[in-house]
């Protein structure tokens, strides 16, 4: 069972990944940088509030490549609702549009 993060809806199951899957695709990253511009304005949809986040991502691989990703995250949380948990108060990624920019 994968460790709880704050950062992915459902502990991550909207990767279509195992927790395993995912960390081995960062087998070899010796870092990244996220670079984020402001959100987009906040929305709310049955229950829930959304934003999306510009990001740009710079990595760096084990091998010295310089890698460059861009895209938007989508950020989500319950809307104010009596007896939602911490957790589900808490902003997380939701899903991740992210491309190369090779």
């Amino acid at each position: 069972m994968p460790p709880p993060t704050p950062y992915g809806g459902g502990e991550g199951q909207a990767s279509g990944k195992s927790y395993d899957a995912f960390r081995a695709g960062y087998a070899e990253t010796a870092k990244v940088q996220v670079f984020t511009a402001p959100p987009s304005e906040i929305e709310g949809a049955v229950g829930s509030l959304y934003a999306t986040v510009p990001v740009r991502l710079e990595a760096e691989t084990t091998g010295g490549e310089h890698q460059s990703f861009a895209g938007v995250y989508t950020l989500r949380r319950v809307n104010d609702v009596e007896g939602a948990s911490p957790a589900q108060l808490r902003w997380h990624i939701e899903s991740a549009q992210i491309k190369s920019l090779r």
